[in-house]
């Protein structure tokens, strides 16, 4: 079978039409006919899901692709089963189990005591404008709600199954092989790909992947490859009780969830990238890391979102083929062509480079070294590294929760800025970019973190944040979901810290958010 080839193996359009009308689901749903229920129904390649009421019926279609195998009454038994496995314990509200769909003789049943003819993933239907998807395209997706669903999928891949027989570089150079057969398939004169543009892709990933092969190696070593999600993009996640949830788990290929964690993770990465929320991808790596403490994952990222990007220009193009309405295609084209960009993009070259954000509390500095991590170093931007996120991961405690006087004594400080400065060094010397926040009130810290860029051979930039006192109290006060304990009393106490020689460039933080920003990108040269 050709790799983009697909056979369809039985004909289920009475089984569709029969789950398309209400009437199959009133002895199970209790359905009150007066008011006229409808079915929504949803199509992919892969399945129809079919609404109604508080519940979601997913049929797998009897279709076998080179990847996937749903073509007997047996293989979409088993896959609906190994679907609800696979989910429940991340989504355990949402999946509810499988449910056969019967035929008693005098029609299709659900559940009925008749020949079992197909079987159905039932579910809990939620609203899909809580989606992250339908979020991101209405612009009310928050670096709150990306921070949240982070950490949730570090709790997840921190659970996660280790696979021990895996290996990163065989996964690299599958994914590889596939990405240049089909989008080959759509390359060459006339057609959605530049013959040229993806034999460069090729080899700009091939080599990479080359550099990167000892990294790959220890990832296995170091047991990072892991049973994964294999499908999280923004429309694969939810909010259910104003929790993160992730659902719909690839559950039919091993080869698509037993991979790297960063892998897995570089789905999300680049899908906010693609929809231009460069900010949200660089906050959702830097709380991802922040919680799995999973610093060697760094340099393979924009490799990962480069075989992700790539993976999704050529499902663009296959869907492009696969529609009639020329203006359904034409996005679908525009879509491939932007995802080949982006998969180039992601693997260019980015010289490592060290800046230190400092200021006493209340100036911005988290704020700022969030909105400047994208544009600097390689995508999706810069590592940063916070003091008060390291502070509280030593004390083995929450991001949130409140840390008591003798966490900021002397000696918790020092062995604060020890390990701040050592994680520094670490992610400079994989070769990539490091944002540093923290007060540097203390000209020795600062000194140390100079030194450090020079030992590393990369170039260094302080930004030191001033503010009025007044803006600074005002800022801390109306703080909420801030890792910094650090409240007025605090702020009002910095104002009498000898700063010593301060050689960092002062930028005020005393306008608006953007005016800061446009002022600290053009002192970075990054405008």
């Amino acid at each position: 079978m050709p790799e983009n080839a697909f056979e369809v193996c039985q004909d289920q359009s009475d089984l569709i039409a029969a789950l398309s009308q209400p009437t199959i689901y009133n002895d199970r749903l209790g359905l009150d006919t007066e008011k006229k229920p409808i079915v929504t129904r949803h199509e992919t390649h892969a399945s129809v899901v079919f609404l109604i009421g508080d519940r979601a019926y997913k049929l797998k279609r009897a279709v076998k692709y080179p990847y996937l195998d749903y073509s007997t009454l047996e293989c979409r038994h088993a896959m609906c089963k190994r679907e609800l496995a696979v989910n429940k314990p991340n989504a355990p509200m949402l999946y509810l189990g499988i449910v056969s769909v019967t035929d008693d003789g005098n029609g299709y049943v659900l559940g009925g005591s008749g020949e079992v003819v197909d079987w159905l993933v039932e579910m809990v239907r939620f609203s899909s404008e809580t989606r992250f998807d339908a979020m991101a395209e209405a612009g009310t997706l928050t670096e709150s709600l990306v921070g949240d669903v982070a950490d949730e999928i570090a709790r997840v891949h921190q659970g996660a199954t280790v696979q021990q027989s895996a290996d990163a570089r065989a996964m690299v150079e599958a994914v590889l092989g596939e990405n240049q057969a089909c989008q080959s398939d759509h390359a060459g004169p006339d057609n959605i790909f530049d013959a040229d543009a993806v034999m460069s892709l090729d080899r700009q990933s091939r080599q990479t992947a080359k550099n990167l092969r000892q990294q790959l190696k220890a990832r296995a070593d170091h047991g990072f490859i892991r049973h994964c999600h294999g499908d999280l993009h923004l429309g694969n996640l939810c909010l259910v009780n104003q929790r993160p949830v992730l659902f719909d788990a690839i559950e039919f290929n091993d080869a698509f969830i037993q991979i790297d964690v960063a892998f897995d993770l570089a789905f999300l990465l680049m899908d906010l990238r693609h929809r231009g929320m460069a900010e949200l991808a660089s906050l959702a790596m830097n709380r991802w890391i922040d919680a799995t403490t999973d610093i060697t994952s760094y340099p393979l990222i924009p490799l990962y979102m480069s075989l992700r990007a790539g993976i999704r220009a050529h499902v663009e193009a296959q869907s492009a083929t696969h529609v009639s309405e020329s203006m359904r295609a034409e996005r679908h084209v525009t879509e491939a062509r932007q995802y080949l960009a982006e998969a180039e993009l992601a693997l260019k070259p980015v010289p490592p480079r060290l800046i230190g954000v400092g200021g006493l509390s209340g100036t911005g500095k988290s704020r700022l070294s969030r909105a400047l991590a994208p544009y600097v170093g390689a995508v999706p931007g810069a590592r940063v590294v916070r003091s008060d996120v390291i502070r509280k991961r030593l004390a083995g405690v929450g991001r949130l929760d409140r840390l008591p006087d003798e966490a900021y004594a002397a000696d918790m400080t020092i062995r604060t800025f020890d390990a701040v400065f050592d994680e520094i060094e670490q992610v400079l010397r994989l070769g990539h970019s490091v944002i540093a926040d923290a007060v540097f009130a203390s000209a020795a810290h600062r000194t140390r973190l100079e030194d450090i860029a020079g030992r590393c051979g990369v170039p260094f930039l302080g930004l030191w944040l001033e503010a009025p006192l007044e803006s600074r109290v005002d800022r801390v006060e109306k703080r909420v979901g801030n890792v910094s304990d650090a409240g007025a009393d605090i702020a009002t106490l910095q104002e009498a810290y000898d700063l010593g020689d301060m050689t960092w460039v002062k930028v005020s933080t005393a306008g608006s958010k953007s005016e800061t920003v446009r002022r600290a990108k053009q002192v970075l040269g990054v405008l």
